[in-house]
């Protein structure tokens, strides 16, 4: 559908036991012509429940690799989950503010038998970007183990991320990447930024600690 974005499969040696797929970079399909609309990729986020909404969108594709504009300052008690699928959160002057609540759903392995949430998760080669002026700021509470959790081929960007219940704040694993501004960790036996197998983060400011902590780049 016009404004979907696809991405396509590069087969070689077909039907072999040497049979190789490698995902090509993902395009946005844009139709024109006379009488096709010009797909609508930016959409105003005001409240919690509209950037649930969004979220369910971008999940399946709808809204994949969509904008969402803030138009208000947002409290959101939710994670945000991103598996296989990206967005771009135009701050537009506000401030979004992710706290989940230790009741949400596990979005990490979360068919396991240790299952985890993350009040960010992006994995499978998805991607959360920003622009304009404002804050996306994440809160990993009491019950939540990760702040920000960048898996396989996945990058992330949020401006503050505060861990206040000794989960771990910022963590990317398998060629993830975070861009965070700064990071403040409370809590025993807590990360302020554990990277593995590859991944990379980047903090621009501060990295408060208030207890002893556990950090690791390997």
């Amino acid at each position: 559908m016009n404004g979907w974005m696809y991405r396509c499969a590069i087969i070689e040696n077909p039907g072999t036991d040497e049979e190789i797929s490698t995902l090509a970079d993902p395009e946005t399909l844009k139709l024109t012509g006379e009488g096709v609309p010009e797909p609508v990729t930016m959409h105003e986020i005001g409240s919690a429940n509209d950037l649930t909404d969004a979220l369910e969108k971008v999940s399946d594709g709808s809204w994949n690799a969509h904008d969402l504009r803030l138009t208000a300052n947002i409290d959101y008690s939710l994670p945000i989950t991103l598996s296989g699928c990206s967005l771009t959160v135009d701050l537009n002057g506000h401030t979004l503010t992710v706290q989940p609540d230790r009741t949400a759903q596990p979005n990490v392995a979360p068919m396991s038998s240790t299952a985890e949430i993350a009040a960010v998760y992006a994995a499978h080669f998805s991607w959360l970007k920003l622009t304009g002026d404002g804050a996306l700021n994440v809160i990993a509470g009491d019950g939540i183990d990760y702040g920000v959790y960048a898996g396989t081929g996945s990058n992330v960007k949020v401006n503050a991320v505060t861990s206040a219940g000794g989960s771990k704040a910022v963590y990317a694993t398998g060629d993830g990447a975070v861009t965070v501004d700064s990071i403040t960790v409370a809590g025993d036996n807590a990360y302020g930024a554990g990277c593995f197998d590859s991944s990379n983060i980047k903090v621009s400011g501060d990295v408060k600690l208030r207890v002893f902590p556990l950090m690791a780049c390997i």
